[in-house]
C-alpha cells in the first residue's frame, strides 16, 4: 500500500520496538500488538512507556482503523486499572481516556 500516509505510517512504525513493529501489518496486528503491549509494556505516562501504547494505536487511527486502534486504548486503561489496584495507588489514566474519547468523535458518536 502505497499512499500518502505511507511517510506517516514508516514513522510510527520507526518509533516502535522491533517487536510491535513486526506485527503491525498482519491482518490480526492489532489483536498481536495489543497482548504484547500488555505483557510487555508499562503504559504508566511518568515513567513507563505510554508512547509505545499511543504509537501503535495511532497506527490504526490514521489508517481510519479505529475499532483497532479503540481495542488498544480500552487495553491501555484495563492495565492501568489493575496496576492501581494490585498497587495500591491511585496511577493517571487521562491518556486513554482522551484518545478513547477523540476516536469515538472521528466515527462520529458524540457524547
Amino acid at each position: 500500500m502505497v499512499t500518502q500516509l505511507q511517510p506517516l505510517l514508516n514513522q510510527i512504525r520507526g518509533d516502535l520496538p522491533d517487536e510491535c513493529a513486526r506485527v503491525m501489518e498482519q491482518r490480526d496486528g492489532s489483536a498481536q500488538v495489543t497482548v504484547l503491549l500488555q505483557r510487555s509494556f508499562d503504559p504508566r505516562e511518568t515513567d513507563g512507556q505510554c508512547a509505545i501504547w499511543d504509537n501503535c494505536a495511532r497506527y490504526y487511527t490514521v489508517q481510519g482503523r479505529f475499532h483497532e486502534a479503540l481495542s488498544i486504548f480500552s487495553a491501555m486503561y484495563a492495565k492501568l486499572m489493575d496496576m492501581q489496584e494490585n498497587r495500591g495507588e491511585r496511577l493517571h489514566k487521562g491518556t486513554p481516556l482522551v484518545r478513547i474519547s477523540e476516536i469515538h468523535g472521528l466515527m462520529g458518536i458524540r457524547s
